[in-house]
């Protein structure tokens, strides 16, 4: 069987481990040890396969910030008390005139008692 690449010792193992845990990325590894960054990453793997001691196991990985998708924010339901109420607090003359044109005469009288209830007016 043919291998490629580097043979690692003892040696090589304890100074990956070493240079490993004082802190540097793969990148400093593989500059260090005059490696490719695939082959420090590789042995690294292969040693915590194996449960060495010294390596602990790899964290979560950390996402790009600029490939992360922006969620839009999760907008509060608006119901026909919701535009009633606007239309009250921004000067509307009375309940009626606020909910004339918003909505049927059953929905204004669920919505009179949800802002009654919700924000605590008093019946006139």
């Amino acid at each position: 069987m043919r291998t490629y690449g580097i043979s690692w010792t003892d040696d090589r193992d304890d100074q990956l481990v070493a240079l490993k845990l004082r802190g540097l990325t793969v990148n400093a590894i593989a500059a260090e040890m005059g490696l490719s960054r695939n082959a420090v990453t590789g042995r690294i793997h292969r040693l915590r396969e194996r449960g060495d001691p010294r390596l602990p196991a790899a964290g979560p990985a950390i996402m790009d910030t600029r490939r992360r998708k922006k969620s839009a924010p999760i907008a509060r339901p608006v119901t026909i008390a919701d535009h009633v109420a606007e239309a009250m607090s921004r000067g509307a003359s009375s309940f009626v005139s606020a909910a004339f044109g918003v909505c049927t005469p059953a929905e204004a009288k669920a919505a009179w008692q949800t802002i009654l209830d919700r924000y605590g007016w008093q019946a006139a």
